[in-house]
């Protein structure tokens, strides 16, 4: 049955390539009718070359549409696939584009290069379904994998579209992405699936036929959201998932090698917004791999619901917003118009000397490229994108002027000034690090002081009881490096509790996470026993209260217990009252000079309780 099915879709293959390659009367006729009925809307698809070029599709067009480094538009092309479901570039920067019935490869300029057919989806009542909800593809090297957009099916075909395998999901597919083996993991294929609100990996090596998931993630429903919808997705060669949630408007980043916490949210959701850096609807992204360019780890996503694309960086700052609605005949894309700002720059950053400012150039009409200049009291101090203050900006407002230029012209804007003020005294010194109470095992009050030394470009810090960092608090840094926090003290007592730590800033991995863990211990000792005894020997007792160099006269002997830190100090005292009383370390039996001053005893574990004083028994006389 296997091998039958394999030779069918071997000449359904071949057909289609004759048909798709050659100029033939019924192909023309098929778009043309297609692109007559467009409805002019947002990006379906999205694809990332190495060299920054970013190829979008529609859902009701065959246009593909090009887009720069710099957000500024190419000549579009026109491919044979209407609707677009997904795009993936390959390694060799070709552009392959799927349709719910067919995958094709084309050159970086349009040139068909080869395709094969998708028979699964042949009569499938469900065909096709929404090209902006379902549907994905992804291109390595060696295989294409394919989510299907009318059934609940992931597929692998070799390049040639031979080696067919496939596995049936829990339901229709969206975003799918290959992470490279990492940490001792294989290299993976990552399914995302929008109604039933998962994110699946599967071996992308020993994946076959009725293949089942390694795992599943569940995005949680974030305060005041909707349940996630996930859409597109990317993970880098760190095992970082990155998923787009259309329901929530939102991007989630999730570290796969620690229980996929959660991190770091962007697009200011739950609601959409137009603003730049939020989101209407996201369908789709593509993260730019990790090749030791300024690129590496950018994303550039499909924001149907505002007719976009954006270029980010994973720590969320906006490059540019490009426009990319529907082409409303098939042709090429939008009409260019003169730059036009629609949402001012922005300064972000620390504005105190020695730390660096960025400019956000705002958002624009035509999708312009943009210059920067900084100013001081409207005085040029600066060009480019960032800005170091110095001493000499202190107390003097600092703004950005953005100049916005596109082949239809040029536009101006300026961001809002920021005043910097002098430095903190530079006091913390020493590597980076972080420690909880000076590095000790154990403490008895959930309010810690932790002590933190920050990477160069820091300029806050966070601190967190969870490694998802989704109660972090955020300080700014302070020069004693010294941070008051408070440990969650629900729990069992014999687990440690650990502070995660990260920080906010630029010149350093923002992925960076320091911890340290501590036992929080709030039960105290118990005493069960003291008593007193006149001896004439003291052989096998090794501490002394009095620190005496003779024999003692009188062994004190303490029974003490501590089930989680340990005793650790026992307190010797005339009166039930510690203003007259000798502390020295535990031990069962102590000598002593004398009775009087050991009327009453109590013990304190190492983190710090103390048990109830107990009174003194004196016994007969032991030897």
């Amino acid at each position: 049955m296997q091998t039958q099915r394999a030779t069918q879709r071997g000449r359904t293959r071949t057909r289609l390539a004759r048909r798709i390659a050659g100029t033939g009367m019924l192909v023309a006729t098929i778009f043309a009718a297609s692109a007559a009925s467009a409805v002019a809307g947002g990006p379906s698809a999205i694809g990332q070359a190495s060299n920054g070029t970013s190829y979008v599709g529609f859902a009701d067009s065959p246009t593909i549409q090009r887009i720069d480094v710099n957000g500024a538009a190419l000549p579009a092309w026109t491919s044979q696939t209407n609707p677009v479901v997904a795009i993936s570039v390959d390694p060799a920067d070709d552009v392959w584009i799927l349709s719910p019935s067919s995958v094709a490869r084309y050159s970086p300029t349009g040139t068909y290069l080869s395709g094969f057919s998708l028979n699964t989806c042949a009569g499938n009542g469900n065909y096709p379904k929404d090209a902006n909800r379902y549907g994905g593809l992804v291109v390595t090297s060696t295989s294409v994998f394919v989510g299907l957009n009318c059934s609940p099916v992931l597929e692998r075909f070799d390049r040639d579209g031979g080696g067919f395998v496939s596995t049936t999901l829990p339901d229709v597919p969206r975003g799918v992405a290959f992470g490279p083996a990492q940490n001792g993991k294989p290299n993976q294929v990552y399914v995302a699936l929008p109604d039933a609100h998962q994110v699946l990996t599967f071996d992308a090596d020993a994946f076959a036929s009725g293949a089942a998931p390694s795992h599943a993630l569940a995005p949680a429903t974030p305060g005041g959201g909707s349940t996630p919808v996930p859409t597109g997705i990317g993970v880098d060669k760190y095992g970082q998932l990155v998923v787009t949630d259309a329901a929530n408007h939102s991007v989630y980043f999730y570290d796969t090698n620690n229980d996929d916490s959660l991190y770091r949210t962007l697009g200011h959701g739950p609601g959409p917004g137009s603003a730049l850096g939020s989101l209407n609807t996201p369908t789709a992204l593509a993260l730019h791999f990790q090749d030791g360019s300024a690129l590496a780890n950018q994303l550039f996503l499909a924001d149907y619901g505002n007719a976009r694309v954006q270029r980010w960086d994973s720590g969320g700052y906006t490059f540019w917003a490009a426009d990319a609605a529907t082409p409303a005949t098939g042709g090429p894309g939008p009409v260019v118009t003169a730059p036009v700002n629609t949402t001012a720059p922005a300064i972000s950053g620390t504005a105190s000397p020695g730390q660096t400012l960025s400019c956000q150039p705002g958002t624009w009409t035509g999708s312009p490229t943009f210059a920067f200049a900084w100013k001081r009291d409207s005085t040029s101090v600066g060009s480019g994108q960032t800005y170091l203050v110095t001493a000499a900006d202190a107390g003097h407002p600092i703004t950005c002027a953005v100049t916005a230029t596109n082949s239809a012209g040029t536009g101006n804007a300026s961001s809002a000034s920021v005043t910097p003020s002098p430095p903190a005294p530079a006091t913390c010194n020493g590597p980076v690090g972080a420690s909880i109470n000076g590095a000790d095992g154990y403490t008895n009050d959930a309010d810690v002081t932790v002590t933190v030394h920050a990477p160069a470009g820091a300029s806050q810090v966070l601190l967190s009881n969870d490694g998802g960092f989704t109660t972090a608090v955020a300080k700014p840094l302070v020069g004693t490096c010294k941070y008051a926090f408070t440990l969650k003290a629900s729990g069992s007592e014999r687990l440690p509790k650990t502070v995660y730590v990260r920080f906010v800033g630029s010149g350093f991995d923002n992925n960076l996470t320091l911890s340290d863990d501590i036992i929080l211990d709030q039960t105290a000792p118990t005493t069960s026993a003291a008593t007193i005894a006149r001896s004439s020997s003291a052989r096998g007792v090794t501490a002394s209260l009095a620190a005496s160099k003779k024999k003692g006269r009188y062994t004190l002997r303490v029974t003490a217990k501590d089930k989680l830190s340990g005793v650790k100090r026992l307190q010797v005292a005339p009166t039930k009252s510690a203003k007259r009383a000798s502390t020295v370390t535990y031990k069962r039996a102590i000598v002593l000079k004398s009775a009087s001053k050991a009327k009453w005893v109590r013990v304190f574990d190492r983190a710090g309780n103390a048990s109830r004083w107990r009174a003194v028994k004196v016994v007969k006389h032991r030897r």
